[in-house]
């Protein structure tokens, strides 16, 4: 039985972790499709048996609702002139819109624990350089501030989705100790 499944991105290709998923379902005769940022310009693997462009930007990460709305539409286009078998989505935002849009079964590739990441990431946010430059400048204070806030809001809003993921949606991870860690939560 030859399957069909759409690979689903907010990265570009290339992109390794995606094309060697593909490349071996490939192999054993599926036909595999990509959903992502439009490959880059001299991107010409022939991996893919169609390639669908999707436009992702810092606005539908954070799921700003007008722009969420366009890229649910775009997917859902996708979706209706493809009908995939499975959708393997490859990160959490790319799984937050195929849990939302509900049609398909899906799994997700939780490529770097993304919720250590962004814990990481969110521990890092000040550094002394940074601090020193907002104390003599009140307007680089007041933006660096502001632009803080919606980093810690968005952070938090990715490490639910991706813990809600994870307890509900089969989910690939890289390592033993990964799987370990998450399967207490689904």
């Amino acid at each position: 039985m030859v399957l069909k499944i759409l690979h689903i991105s907010d990265d570009p290709l290339p992109d390794w972790r995606v094309e060697k998923s593909a490349l071996s379902l490939k192999n054993k005769g599926n036909q595999v499709y990509f959903a992502g940022v439009k490959p880059s310009y001299n991107y010409n693997r022939k991996i893919f048996n169609k390639t669908f462009q999707l436009n992702w930007n810092p606005r539908t990460r954070y799921k700003i609702p007008h722009d969420w709305f366009k890229i649910k539409n775009q997917i859902n286009k996708i979706l209706d002139e493809l009908r995939p078998d499975i959708v393997h989505t490859h990160n959490v935002f790319s799984a937050k819109l195929i849990q939302e849009v509900g049609e398909y079964p899906f799994i997700y590739d939780n490529h770097e624990y993304w919720s250590k990441y962004l814990v990481t990431q969110l521990e890092n946010n000040f550094n002394m350089s940074n601090i020193s430059i907002m104390i003599n400048n009140p307007k680089v204070f007041i933006k660096t501030k502001m632009d803080n806030v919606v980093k810690k809001y968005s952070i938090k809003r990715w490490i639910k989705w991706e813990l809600d993921l994870v307890s509900k949606v089969p989910t690939l991870v890289p390592s033993k100790t990964i799987a370990t860690e998450l399967s207490r939560l689904g």
